[in-house]
Parts: C-alpha cells; structure tokens; sequence
C-alpha cells in the first residue's frame, strides 16, 4: 500500500510538472514573440500588432508568475530551514543573471545598446541596484527587461509568509491583506507597480498547488468564472485600445485594473484546459523550451537584435526575424545546459565547505 501511494503521488508529480513545463514553454513563446516589434518593421500593421504584442505579454508574464508560484509550492510546502531555501533562490536566479549583465555590457560596448535595456542610460545607483537584483524596490526602473527579476525576487523574499497560516481561511486573510498593502505602497510609488500587477497571479499559482494537493482538483466554479472574468477583460482591453487609436489617451487606472485580471484569469483558465493539447503535453521541444526558459527570457533581446543588424545591412526585410527563432532557442538552451553544471558544482563547493566547518 505504501509503495503504490508513493507511485500515486510520484505520477500526480510527473504529471504536475508536464503541465509546469508546457505553461512555461506557452509563457515564454508569448513573451518572445511579443517583444518582435522591437526588431521588426510593422509598417502599416504598427498599432495592431503593439496591441495585440501587450496583450500577449501579460497573458505570457501572468503565466511566468502562476508557473513560478504554482511550482515552488510544489516543492516547497514547507520550509524547515529558510537560509537553505534562500541560498537554493539564490542560485537559481543570480548566476544567469549576472551573466546576462556582462553580455549586455559586452554587447554594448562592440554593437551598441539593443532595445528593451540598456546599461549606458543606468546611474551608478541604478546599476548598482540592476546588479543587486532589487529592482523591484525601485518604482520607475528604466529596464524593460529585467523588471521580470527585481519582482520574481521580490515574490520569493515573500514566499515563506505566504505559506506559512495552515488553514485556508487565514491564508486567504493574508493574501488580501497584503494585496492590499501592496497596493498602497505601489500606489505611494514605494515599489514597481508590476509588483502588484503580478501578485495575485504569483498566489493564485500557490493555491492552486494547494487545491490539487489537498482536493486533487480545481473548483470547477473558479474555472468558469475565470473564464468569464477573462473574456470580458479581454473584450474591455481591445474596445480601450481602439477608443485610443480614435480619441486619444484613457485615465492609466482602466489598463492597471485589467493587467492583474487577465493575467491572473487567463493563467487559470490554460492550465485547466492544457492536458487537451495532447500534441505537445509529452513533446521533447516543448521540455526544452522550458528548461532554458529564463536564458531565453535574458539573452532573446541581444540575439534578436544582432540578427536584425545583419537584416538591415544587406537590406533584408526585418520580418525575416523570425527565422532567428530557432537560433535563439538553440544558444539559449546551451547556455543554460552551462549554468545548471556551474550551479550544481558551485552548490556542491558551498556544500563542501559548510561541512568542513
């Protein structure tokens, strides 16, 4: 009986983490496509695309956040040692990302800046912060690229409180609390409004672990009205973004308001129905795509660019971006294959030594 539960829960795993795989391979193809207008010319298709671009960027980020919350619930239920879950955060995000740092100051010294981040346009204490990973704590960051790492820091400085009230109601309590806190200082300018933009998304991806775990399912109630919630969001954006294109600016409130809820939303709403795309579900490309994730989030930008230089020099047209596509999958892939074998012999040294003394 034992050996069959522990088949049971080890394949619940498997499967959970198929689904993990295939959200995050979803989130990051999103995100991806929607930066192309940064290296491409739209011509005529220019506002279309730029809208449909942010939307397919929440939708892509709210997922990045739900997999990221929904996946360290799953192996972190409980924390007996927090300077042992810190150093395991640590090195998941720092080595890559420092290393993203001096590719872009490489980048920019032989090639100029790419869009989305530079370094040259960074104060010392801005650089100094970028390279501190707290950028979350800085309302106006000028990166629009590694905004993504200040927060996800910022959620995972947070994460041992937001598990730690047993019950559901408490936690429930906690979480509206501190949505609420968090919208406060936000709105006073204290941290980066995607702090909270994403929050709800980071938690909802907790418990949703939670009701797997405990009920072995999502209320299918939830499911529905996420569905809603998330059509008519959808609706109210794309309505808002052609009142602009004919009259100009809406209040910034009405997109603030519709951010959190499409992500949040439609990241419920894909995982619900992401076991029906049996195509992909089991997909050697798609595992791949999720392992390198985070290299493809960093280096897409300083890839994508250099292949749009080259376009540009010998007068080809830019939409050919996408034939790069693969190219950054490829690099991307090799280079995280690099930084996990850094990182596990760099554990295994820190390891080594904690022994030892």
């Amino acid at each position: 009986m034992i050996f069959a539960a522990r088949l049971c829960g080890d394949s619940l795993m498997l499967i959970r983490m198929r689904e993990i795989d295939v959200m995050r391979s979803l989130a990051i193809i999103l995100i991806v496509f929607s930066h192309l207008h940064f290296f491409a010319d739209l011509g005529m298709y220019n506002f279309p695309l730029l809208t449909i671009s942010s939307y397919l960027s929440w939708i892509g980020l709210g997922i990045f956040f739900f997999v990221s919350g929904f996946g360290l619930y799953n192996k972190n239920k409980e924390i007996d040692n927090l300077a042992s879950f810190y150093k395991r955060r640590f090195l998941r995000i720092y080595p890559l990302y420092w290393f993203a740092i001096l590719v872009f100051a490489f980048y920019e010294f032989f090639l100029g800046s790419f869009p989305m981040f530079t370094l040259k346009s960074l104060s010392p204490y801005m650089l100094a912060i970028t390279v501190a990973g707290i950028q979350g704590f800085v309302p106006n960051y000028p990166g629009d690229l590694l905004w993504f790492v200040g927060v996800i820091i910022m959620f995972y400085i947070i994460y041992p409180l937001l598990i730690h009230p047993k019950k559901t109601k408490r936690l429930l309590i906690l979480y509206i609390l501190l949505f609420i806190i968090l919208a406060i200082i936000a709105k006073l300018h204290l941290v980066q409004m995607n702090i909270w933009n994403y929050y709800l998304t980071f938690v909802i991806g907790i418990m949703a672990n939670k009701m797997l775990s405990e009920h072995h399912q999502i209320p299918k109630q939830l499911i529905n009205m996420s569905l809603v919630i998330f059509i008519l969001c959808s609706g109210v954006y794309f309505a808002v973004k052609i009142f602009e294109y004919i009259n100009g600016p809406v209040p910034s409130i009405i997109i603030g308001t519709l951010i959190p809820l499409i992500a949040v939303c439609g990241s419920l709403v894909i995982y619900n129905n992401i076991k029906k795309f049996s195509v992909v579900y089991n997909s050697n490309i798609i595992s791949r795509i999720s392992f390198c994730s985070f290299a493809i989030y960093l280096f897409h930008g300083p890839i994508l660019n250099t292949f749009a230089i080259i376009l540009t020099h010998y007068k080809i047209s830019t939409l050919m971006i996408l034939i790069a596509l693969p190219i950054v999958l490829i690099i991307c892939y090799y280079i995280q294959k690099t930084e996990v074998r850094f990182v596990n012999w760099l554990g295994t040294l820190i390891e080594g030594k904690d022994k030892s003394t």
